[in-house]
């Protein structure tokens, strides 16, 4: 009691304050600490909105720029800006996943969706061995194989089945060959679990499961069918499916189950193919709206390696530190994922000189720690490679993303060697390119729809290049 009535204190006299504790219940006193606004106060479906129709970036951001780094979004919920508040959320256990996790219930707890610590604990033990650098090398050969692109035209579209092919073929153990023939049907079953897994936060109960019962059955037969061939005789290849039914927890030697396989499966292919995707669509995007650093990572890239050399992870990670710099930069402009709620442990937490109590959920939200935040300039990771460590689009702490380090082969290997081979820029009719300035006389950049990843809102109408060959 005595720190929500220290955190009253600039407003109102100490009795004052406890008229007001013993007058109203306490989370009404809380509310009233808090800027925000109003409706979402007592609203959660204000947030909720916002998130299903792919506005959640917008919306934080606009109540960022109205109320400054710490504002309600919702009964119970609260957004917090500063990136040192973010970390102190990530770098432990005891701020949990919001309980909205705990309605996902199509597919068995994974890394994403686990609530509980101490499975996630068990969890990163078992398959953090699968992401470590050692095993990507292992990988490689299968990244670079699916990975590099004859042609671009409509590259969301082509980011997306590309990407899809390397994740599943690692995940999976089976190369759909998507980005030739065109094969949607294993991305159209991600596409309804994704959306499926949105529902059941916002509506607990939602069962509607018809759409995904194909994959998980899918997964689970793929599963099968490995185990057979290795009782066999065959030697599995080296990939994340393998990894996975290989995993062991060295501290307790349990294993996965062979559902649980599949989840983490599922998982790794539904985020492995959108943050990857979307990543790289993005930076694409960006470097034409700036050609000027276009121009200049293109002539890194040439400089370093001859046309019809293959560049490796380890190579365009020694060799080119502007396009690493423009993927960062990218990253920080339009951030792919965000925003994961975390709830106040027991005892309550104080940010901002705000004392949250209990029970409350915190959603993050990285910006106003940048120099002219809105300017697209790769520099700035140049000039301080620390500044990376600002960046939390793969999470932080006790919660980062384990594949984080497979999304940064993906996105480096595919963007050096496209730029190697080939010459990209805007069709003429584009609607947003250099010379389309917004208030802030920065080029526009197009519109996005974030809900739980941050896509292109308008794919089939702005994500359009004219390539030619080198």
């Amino acid at each position: 009691m005595d720190r929500v009535l220290e955190s009253i204190a600039p407003y109102l006299t100490r009795q004052a304050a406890m008229a007001a504790v013993c007058a109203y219940p306490l989370y009404q006193l809380i509310y009233a600490l808090f800027p925000g606004d109003f409706m979402a106060r007592f609203n959660k479906m204000v947030f909720w909105k916002n998130k299903f129709a792919g506005n959640e970036s917008e919306y934080i951001l606009r109540n960022y720029r109205q109320y400054g780094n710490i504002f309600l979004v919702g009964p119970r919920k609260i957004a917090l800006c500063d990136p040192s508040d973010c970390r102190a959320v990530l770098s432990t256990h005891a701020f949990r996943k919001d309980k909205d996790y705990e309605h996902v219930t199509f597919i068995e707890p994974n890394l994403v969706t686990s609530v509980d610590p101490e499975a996630n604990k068990q969890r990163r033990r078992q398959v953090g061995p699968t992401f470590n650098p050692a095993s990507l090398r292992k990988m490689q050969p299968k990244i670079l194989e699916c990975g590099i692109l004859p042609v671009i035209e409509h590259y969301y579209n082509t980011y997306m089945l590309m990407t899809f092919d390397v994740i599943s073929v690692l995940a999976f153990g089976r190369y759909f060959d998507a980005l030739r023939s065109g094969n949607r049907q294993l991305i159209n079953w991600i596409e309804k679990s994704m959306a499926l897994l949105v529902s059941e936060m916002i509506f607990p109960g939602y069962k509607i499961r018809r759409s995904v019962d194909e994959l998980i059955a899918f997964g689970k037969s793929v599963i099968d069918e490995r185990k057979q061939k290795v009782r066999e005789g065959i030697e599995p290849p080296a990939d994340i499916l393998q990894s996975f039914i290989d995993a062991e927890d060295p501290e307790s030697k349990i294993k996965m189950t062979p559902s649980e396989v599949v989840s983490e499966s599922i998982v790794t292919i539904i985020a492995g193919t959108d943050t990857t995707s979307s990543s790289l669509c993005w930076t694409t995007h960006l470097m034409l709206l700036h050609p000027v650093w276009y121009k200049r990572v293109k002539e890194e890239v040439r400089a370093a390696f001859d046309r019809d050399h293959i560049i490796t992870y380890e190579e365009a990670k020694a060799q080119l530190p502007l396009m690493e710099a423009c993927v960062y930069e990218s990253m920080r402009i339009r951030p792919v994922a965000g925003n994961v709620a975390r709830v106040v442990p027991q005892g309550g937490a104080t940010f901002q000189g705000h004392f949250i109590p209990e029970g409350y959920s915190a959603d993050r939200m990285n910006a106003d720690v940048w120099e002219n935040p809105h300017v697209f300039n790769p520099d700035r990771f140049l000039a301080n490679p620390e500044m990376k460590q600002q960046l939390l689009t793969f999470s932080a702490g006790v919660r980062v993303c384990p594949g984080k380090h497979l999304a940064y082969v993906e996105i480096f290997v595919t963007l050096a060697n496209l730029i190697s081979r080939f010459n990209f820029e805007l069709p003429e009719d584009s609607l947003f390119g250099p010379e389309v300035l917004g208030e802030d006389g920065e080029p526009v950049i197009m519109p996005r729809k974030h809900t739980l990843l941050s896509h292109p809102r308008f794919p089939e109408r702005d994500c359009n290049i004219v390539i030619t060959k080198r």
